[in-house]
Order: C-alpha cells, then sequence, then structure tokens
C-alpha cells in the first residue's frame, strides 16, 4: 500500500465475538470497500476453528467432538490452514488496493507492534511470527480484482489445551479420507502471554493501532462495529454472514473427497467408499467381499446419497436409517455412524 496515494484510512475495532459475523465484515471490508482506502479490522472471536478456503474440515480438526460441543467451525475466504479462535487469540487484518499489494506488509505491523511492547519476535521463511522458535501468529491472504486482505492471528492467551485438542482430527477417519485439499503444517506454539506477563490482548490491538496510525500519516478514522450498526453503516454486510453459516459453504466448498471405511459383520466385512462432491455424498460404493450385499447395507446406502457430509446431517439420515431397521440391522448401521461421528476424546477445559 502507498500512504500518499490512499484514500483516508480506516480503523475498525470489532464489539462482536461472532465469528460468522467478523468473518462476514472482514469480506465485506474486502469486496465492498473502497480499495483506495486502507482498513485496519481487530476482532477476536468467541471459540471456534476456522478453516482456510481449499480444506477439508474433515483432516483438520476434531469435527464431531467440536459439533458435540457446539464449537462452531467455519471456513474463511482466505487459503491457508486451520486455525483455533479465542477470546486469547487477537485477530488482525489488513485491507487494501491489489496494487498495492505486499505479502508482509500485515506481518511488519505485527511486528512493529511486539517490538513497541518489548517482545522480541522475528519472522520465519514461511511467514509466520516466532518467539524462542515457537510461532505465535500465523497469515493468510485473499485477492480480488482490484482489492487485497491479509489476515493474521496473534497468540496472546488463548486456550492451548484446546487449540490442540480442536485442530486433532480423528486419526482413524482423517486416514480413511482421500482427496486434495491443502492440508495444515502443523506447529509448535506458545501464548506470549506465559513469558510476558501482564501483556494483554488488549494492549496487543493499542499497538497495533498505533503503528497503523504512524505508517499512515494521516488521521486514521476510527470506529466500532457490531451487528446493531452495521445493518446502518454497511449495507449487504448480512449475506456474508449468512454465507459464513451456512454449512453448504462449510463443508461444499471442500474440493472432491472419498472415504473408505470398514464395517465386520455376521456373516463378514463390507467395505464403504463414500464419494463427496460439493460436500455431499455422490455415491456410496458397497463391496461386501465374497458375500453378498444385505438388503440393510442397500437400503443404507440409498438413503446417504445426496447427504450432505457433515455431522449434523449424517446424524440425522443415519439415525432415520436406524429407527426405520430392525434391531440387528440397526446395530450393524451404528458401526458405520460410529465410525463417522464418534468423536475423539474432548477438549480439557
Amino acid at each position: 500500500m502507498n500512504p500518499q496515494s490512499a484514500a483516508a484510512p480506516h480503523i475498525f475495532l470489532s464489539l462482536s465475538r461472532e465469528p460468522s459475523f467478523n468473518l462476514a465484515f472482514e469480506e465485506w471490508l474486502l469486496r465492498e470497500g473502497n480499495p483506495q482506502s486502507p482498513v485496519l479490522f481487530l476482532f477476536r472471536n468467541n471459540p471456534s476453528v476456522i478453516v482456510g478456503r481449499n480444506q477439508n474440515p474433515w483432516r483438520e480438526c476434531a469435527l464431531a467432538a467440536l459439533r458435540n460441543q457446539a464449537v462452531p467451525v467455519l471456513r474463511r475466504c482466505s487459503g491457508g490452514g486451520a486455525v483455533y479462535h479465542d477470546p486469547g487469540n487477537c485477530n488482525y487484518a489488513m485491507v487494501g488496493s491489489r496494487a498495492g499489494y505486499r505479502p508482509q506488509a500485515h506481518l511488519e505491523l505485527a511486528l512493529s507492534a511486539l517490538q513497541r511492547l518489548g517482545v522480541e519476535a522475528r519472522l520465519s521463511p514461511r511467514n509466520d511470527l516466532l518467539f524462542n522458535r515457537l510461532k505465535i501468529a500465523g497469515s493468510a491472504f485473499a485477492l480480488t480484482g482490484r482489492t487485497s486482505l491479509q489476515h493474521g492471528t496473534m497468540l496472546i492467551a488463548s486456550n492451548l489445551s484446546r487449540l490442540r485438542a480442536a485442530l486433532r482430527p480423528e486419526p482413524n477417519l482423517a486416514r480413511a479420507i482421500q482427496g486434495r485439499s491443502v492440508a495444515s503444517t502443523v506447529s509448535s506454539v506458545v501464548n506470549l502471554a506465559d513469558h510476558y506477563p501482564g501483556l494483554t490482548a488488549e494492549a496487543f490491538e493499542h499497538a497495533v493501532i498505533e503503528v497503523f496510525r504512524e505508517v499512515y500519516a494521516q488521521a486514521a478514522i476510527t470506529a466500532e462495529v457490531e451487528p446493531r450498526n452495521a445493518n446502518r453503516r454497511f449495507p449487504g454486510w448480512r449475506k456474508y454472514r449468512e454465507k459464513y453459516r451456512d454449512d453448504k459453504w462449510i463443508v461444499g466448498r471442500s474440493p472432491a473427497f472419498s472415504v473408505d471405511l470398514r464395517t465386520a459383520h455376521p456373516t463378514g466385512e463390507i467395505n464403504w467408499r463414500l464419494c463427496c462432491r460439493d460436500g455431499r455424498l455422490a455415491r456410496v460404493g458397497i463391496d461386501p467381499g465374497r458375500g453378498l450385499v444385505p438388503d440393510w447395507a442397500k437400503r443404507l446406502a440409498a438413503s446417504l446419497s445426496g447427504t450432505l457430509f457433515w455431522p449434523d446431517h449424517l446424524r440425522q439420515t443415519l439415525a432415520a436409517a436406524q429407527a426405520a431397521s430392525s434391531p440387528a440391522e440397526a446395530r450393524e448401521i451404528f458401526k458405520l455412524r460410529e465410525l463417522l461421528l464418534a468423536p475423539p476424546e474432548s477438549p480439557t477445559p
């Protein structure tokens, strides 16, 4: 970004902890805002997992466990890997013109803010911010024809036990998935507050704002945003929130994938191949080995076909299939349900 040629910069600080609002407002800035007006957007979210645009959430997080705990999983508009958000994790985003895009601009902003707070951090070759060789911030970007979005996270005082558990997919299911989604890079992380007692998320946000104001030698227009005032000032933002709340966007944007599972039954084993496109089960293959395909398996395959491959939808379809079957058949269906939906060890408080 070129501060001299840009329009008046803006600083937005979200008062909301709702992930769908903050992601929606971020994308509204990218797609609806003035590309010549540099923008800094700061927000924190309630516990949630945010996967990258080209990822498969089943391979990135403890999906069934998170859904059981009412921890939302959302897909953002940028690439990169999966991240865990909570109020101890600060999110900072810069939006500006495509022509002025510099990949490290937001990282330099965050690094300068940390230096102002006395934190010794450095930039890694992968464009992460490190403290004592441990990751404290990641980053991602999205580009349109006229605008750019760069954003990152900063671990101040996040619940790291929940973070690690949330980003640990169920291993057997993750190994059963075949596809070309972008995989997250696993990194060791650390909270800055553990090494700098007294450092708060608010202090980091204040430091970022100060640096942003100094970089853009103009009086930045500062505003607080939340759903109640966004309706009046930012027309059209609601369509983006609807998108981020829609399971079809969250799982439907996943690249095509298949899931190979095996269940044991009194007459032998059944190999299941669940093929998903646009997030839905496009085909359910059944291989009984040397035996015949049981009638209950045929009915189940027909019921699953077209189902959105997402915990809530799978649970509903499988439960309906069990209810319509004999007790013995219901027990066989439960074996597949357990493979798909049994959560791994729950994140600790």
